[in-house]
């Protein structure tokens, strides 16, 4: 028996397809991504293969953006996008018609595109109208199956990362494992994790970021960095090319890691901050839910825990070799 979300997407699938062939054009189902404005994924799509993978798609650069704030978008002779940003190559007119839950909010679109100008973007909408209800219903159903998943994802995550660092001393291997663990289950393209030295955010581990592109140390008092380390609190930056704090960053450092989405908590010890965790998107931008920012702080919580046990068994290991070395010299010198 098909699951409720297997026959969401049977439907959406049969949906898209039927409609192409009916107006001739390529149509899309978007549904939103859980608390951001201009995210969406692609749940349905009458290119072959195209929603395989439901990929998230960034409306911030598309003329159809207003739809994902309640408007119809009718464009009949211009550019929709450029380049390839839809799967089936550029669009010179289009349709959007917003997708609505019981409570009104926007939770996706409807989206049909042709390659050539003409009046068939204005003829669709009322079919697009008709439609949008039962779409609705069937796209809120996936969405809310989405979120389940994500925090099943959420619950594992600490589950794997705190199996991974309670230990006496965690190892780099273990660190890099646990840095591998966030990526994958945060679902970010990036993350490192970085402790305050003499003024500095040394890296002590990290997964997503090229070799040639890792910085050893950065200031603590710049940036990202020093609203995290002034407030004490998790941190997330929706755009960081735009954000004042980043954007002479990224302009002044070409070459280094760019990232367009980012969220950080801090690693706390007796009140102060030691450290950051961090982490990524490169390909698209995306907005941290609370939800997100508070599994984050669980985690640089172990962090922290981790590293600072790894840092009293390191100072007790040197203080038992001085302890042993000054009994030989005084063996040594009565002798």
């Amino acid at each position: 028996m098909k699951s409720d979300a297997a026959r969401g997407t049977a439907y959406l699938d049969d949906f898209v397809l039927s409609l192409a062939g009916e107006l001739d054009a390529r149509v899309f189902v978007l549904g939103c991504e859980p608390g951001c404005r201009m995210e969406v994924v692609l749940l349905a799509a009458s290119v072959p293969g195209a929603a395989k993978r439901r990929p998230s798609l960034s409306l911030r650069e598309l003329k159809i953006r207003d739809v994902l704030h309640g408007d119809l978008v009718v464009l009949e002779d211009e550019p929709v996008f450029a380049g390839d940003r839809f799967p089936g190559g550029p669009a010179r007119s289009c349709a959007a018609h917003p997708l609505n839950d019981a409570d009104g909010r926007i939770i996706g679109a409807i989206v049909a595109m042709w390659e050539q100008p003409g009046s068939r973007a204005r003829d669709c909408v009322p079919v697009l109208h008709e439609s949008g209800p039962r779409v609705a219903a069937e796209v809120e159903s996936l969405l809310l199956a989405a979120e389940s998943a994500r925090f099943e994802q959420r619950c594992r995550l600490v589950s794997e990362v705190t199996h991974a660092l309670l230990q006496s001393r965690p190892s780099r291997e273990q660190l890099e494992s646990a840095m591998e663990i966030v990526c994958a289950r945060m679902d970010v393209d990036a993350a490192s994790l970085r402790t305050v030295d003499d003024g500095e955010l040394e890296l002590v581990s990290c997964a997503g970021i090229p070799p040639a592109q890792r910085v050893p140390r950065l200031p603590a008092n710049q940036g990202i960095a020093r609203e995290i380390m002034a407030s004490h609190r998790p941190l997330t930056i929706e755009y960081v090319p735009n954000h004042p704090a980043t954007a002479p960053k990224v302009e002044a450092r070409p070459g280094s890691f760019q990232f367009q989405s980012f969220a950080g908590a801090p690693l706390m010890s007796d009140g102060v901050v030691t450290g950051i965790l961090g982490v990524y998107t490169t390909g698209h931008t995306r907005v941290f839910t609370p939800a997100d920012l508070g599994q984050l702080q669980i985690l640089a919580n172990f962090f922290a825990l981790s590293l600072l046990n790894r840092d009293l068994f390191e100072a007790i290991n040197r203080h038992l070799v001085e302890v042993h070395q000054s009994r030989l010299a005084r063996q040594g010198a009565a002798e």
